[in-house]
């Protein structure tokens, strides 16, 4: 028995979604691997953590000082990722939501006068604003 998690709208309207995060791929694709090098320097620090406590029960100074420059070079590196990590997840964030708030904007203006009518100014203000921020986070941070 087969069991499809998606069906064929489901899979249309990833591939949609997706269209808004292709002009930033290349960021995309830097900041999958930021957050793999932080779980990398994640598994790291507790070996140089157990290191160092091997070092000074060895009484080695010479060690315990290169096992602390090392922990020091992680922290640097650790930081660094996680500074570039935030900004690129705030650059993709915030230029998918113009690009969705723009496409929304172009669609509603193509819109028949009717439906200015029918429809309240608070809804378009919350299509616009609500549904392009609830869509750019699921594309950054959930996706990722």
């Amino acid at each position: 028995m087969k069991i499809n998690i998606f069906n064929s709208s489901d899979i249309a309207l990833i591939k949609r979604a997706m269209n808004y995060v292709k002009p930033y791929k290349v960021r995309f694709v830097l900041s999958l691997l930021c957050i793999l090098s932080g779980i990398g320097f994640s598994l790291i620090q507790p070996l140089l953590w157990g290191r160092i406590l091997t070092s000074i029960f060895d009484k080695n100074v010479d060690k315990v000082l290169w096992n602390i420059l090392y922990m020091s070079i992680l922290y640097v590196m650790e930081s660094t990722v996680g500074f570039l990590q935030s900004y690129l997840f705030s650059f993709l964030s915030q230029n998918i939501i113009y690009d969705l708030k723009r496409d929304i904007y172009k669609k509603i203006m193509d819109l028949p006068i009717k439906a200015f009518d029918d429809m309240r100014v608070g809804d378009f203000i919350s299509r616009i604003h609500g549904d392009a921020t609830a869509v750019a986070n699921v594309l950054t941070n959930q996706l990722l």
